[in-house]
């Protein structure tokens, strides 16, 4: 059965997490999170700025998202966990229900992980604030437009650089 998302930002990261079959995992949940922290005055790209920065733990990204979270929101989430449709990792599951008020924060390390896999990319990207996410430190984004390239094979010369993560991984 369909899960029903009202907040548009939850619903579109939770739709694609779904359709991707992509497990929420550390390095990712951070997504789902920031999407519940945006309020009027601080933008989701600015939630995900704060709640990946370097060294914030566990308890201050919870404390952060759960100032920012309406109602709806933790409806939404609720929704999310009871859905059955999001595959998740323990620490998120347990973050999730954390913020939700189901279950007490377990661990207090800081998140994301700073040994992301260089080729673990979690990446959202709209219109309006282009790419935004998280990826191993130092890691050199590059892409290539399918939809322009030959039926044949494809080379490193047919890529071209999206941008640079910093030394946290943003």
């Amino acid at each position: 059965m369909p899960v029903s998302i009202k907040d548009t930002k939850l619903n579109s990261i939770y739709n694609q997490m779904v359709k991707a079959n992509t497990q929420v995992d550390d390095s990712n949940v951070v997504q789902i999170l920031a999407a519940v922290a945006d309020t009027s005055s601080r933008s989701f790209a600015k939630a995900l700025t704060e709640l990946a920065a370097p060294g914030i733990t566990r308890q201050q990204q919870l404390d952060l998202v759960v100032k920012g979270m309406s109602a709806n929101e933790k409806k939404d989430l609720c929704a999310m966990l009871d859905g059955g449709q999001l595959k998740l990792s323990p620490t998120a599951k347990n973050f999730l229900e954390a913020v939700v008020g189901r279950a007490k924060l377990g661990g207090d390390s800081p998140t994301p992980p700073t040994n992301l896999d260089p080729l673990k990319v979690v990446l959202t990207a709209d219109q309006k604030n282009g790419l935004t996410g998280l990826a191993g430190p130092n890691v050199t984004i590059e892409a290539i437009n399918l939809t322009t390239a030959p039926g044949q094979r494809l080379f490193n010369e047919d890529t071209f650089v999206v941008g640079q993560t910093d030394a946290s991984g943003k």
